[in-house]
């Protein structure tokens, strides 16, 4: 079954090179984000470096173009409903860099639309850290 409380909108499936995801049970790190590539049906591709040894299918080049580089047997090329994004993980990381320089944006400086998949997207996250077992 489904968490009841699904992310809304593009926030589901928002990722930037450099967000932590999980795909299969394994963790990794966004590494390449790209559009209709060469040899591949056209979409939304993102590649991806692994966080375990040998857990991927190539070193970011696939059918002969480099995408990214990483270790042989890390990387992984995949359509972005494949990868779960770890949500919770990455605004702890983008708080501690600073949030990205720009002024503190908080509850009474966001749209209530904006606010509502803010929420939406914690609560989710938290739901998946307790379903996970916190790990």
């Amino acid at each position: 079954s489904s968490f009841p409380l699904p992310l809304k909108g593009e926030m589901q499936n928002h990722m930037e090179v450099g967000d932590r995801v999980v795909v299969d049970g394994y963790y990794a790190e966004v590494s390449f984000i790209g559009e209709n590539l060469q040899g591949l049906p056209s979409g939304k591709w993102i590649g991806i470096t692994y966080d375990e040894p040998g857990a991927g299918k190539n070193d970011g080049s696939v059918k002969g173009v480099r995408y990214w580089r990483c270790p042989k047997n890390q990387g992984h090329l995949l359509r972005p409903e494949k990868i779960r994004v770890c949500h919770a993980e990455n605004a702890m990381r983008k708080a501690e860099r600073g949030g990205g320089g720009g002024p503190p944006i908080g509850h009474a400086a966001r749209g209530h639309e904006l606010n509502d998949q803010y929420m939406a997207n914690f609560e989710y996250a938290y739901a998946q850290l307790a379903l996970d077992g916190g790990s």
